[in-house]
């Protein structure tokens, strides 16, 4: 189903503070208790958003981690290749990703 406003400028209120959203990424932190809270995947990526604390840092320090512990363990040493695109937040995500990688080298 199409969005009844498809192919149409955005209107003032659909608009988002990014200088908000950055800092929501590095200033909330999940309430592990709170469903809400979690990031939730689909086949399209994941499904989160900095200022309802669903996607921030903590969350991709977690993920990048697990990644970087899954490759030690199966012995998967091998290039890994990191993409970003021109979302909001792919700047704050590729940063935090690359520091955890790098921390993970041997």
């Amino acid at each position: 189903m199409t969005h009844p406003r498809a192919d149409m400028p955005a209107m003032r209120q659909d608009l988002i503070n990014i200088t908000e959203l950055k800092a929501a990424y590095y200033k909330n932190q999940p309430d592990l208790t709170n469903s809400s809270h979690r990031v939730s995947f689909s086949t399209s990526g994941h499904r989160g958003n900095p200022i309802l604390t669903s996607f921030n840092k903590s969350h991709v320090l977690v993920i990048v981690q697990t990644v970087c512990k899954y490759r030690s363990a199966n012995e998967i040493y091998g290039l890994l290749f990191v993409g970003m695109d021109t979302h909001a937040m792919s700047e704050c995500v590729q940063i935090s990703t690359l520091e955890v990688s790098a921390a993970n080298l041997n």
